[in-house]
């Protein structure tokens, strides 16, 4: 019988509580939106890539998920388009890569950062977008500030569910270890 791939924790990875509190701490009041939700009318994926290179039998590896991009956009008076854009990198431990990294992470400016080459310690790469459209009961116009806050919090709660499924199936199809992501991310 074959035996099953192991469950590998995110390693080092934000922890969801500190997530959940950072973008707690963003402008906005998601309530003005979420009080309105009447249903989830569709959930699409409209992105996904998944790029591996081999890796060395002793490397050790870090697992980084940078922060997840978040979009909101009222189409009508009564449906809000939320897009968010996930992504998970395994990089090797004391590469380029992770120093970069780590400088970007110190300068407050992991959004500038650029992917690193294979060269540079990268190993995987997955990224996957997700849009959910919601329907709301008639009224006011939402603030702008509330529509990204509504974003940022709601939509991850709703879509992350979706990307942990697509990274750890993507992760098993490719004959790798089985990777759940964290819960949830700050927002950038």
């Amino acid at each position: 019988m074959p035996s099953q791939p192991k469950k590998t924790a995110p390693a080092q990875a934000m922890t969801a509580d500190s997530a959940l509190r950072q973008t707690m701490e963003l402008p906005g009041d998601p309530s003005e939106v979420a009080s309105r939700v009447i249903n989830v009318a569709s959930i699409i994926q409209f992105r996904g890539a998944f790029e591996r290179v081999t890796a060395a039998p002793d490397e050790k590896h870090l697992i980084y998920y940078p922060p997840v991009v978040s979009t909101a956009q009222l189409t009508e008076q009564s449906v809000v388009v939320v897009n968010l854009l996930f992504t998970c990198v395994i990089l090797v431990e004391d590469s380029p890569a992770v120093d970069k990294l780590r400088i970007a992470k110190e300068a407050n400016q992991i959004e500038l950062l650029q992917f690193p080459s294979p060269e540079e310690g990268l190993r995987v790469y997955v990224d996957a977008g997700f849009a959910a459209v919601y329907q709301l009961s008639p009224g006011p116009v939402p603030k702008e500030e509330n529509l990204q806050k509504f974003a940022d919090v709601n939509g991850q709660l709703n879509l992350t569910p979706y990307w942990r499924e697509y990274l750890d199936s993507s992760m098993r199809r490719a004959g790798l270890p089985s990777l759940i992501a964290p819960v949830f991310h700050k927002a950038a």
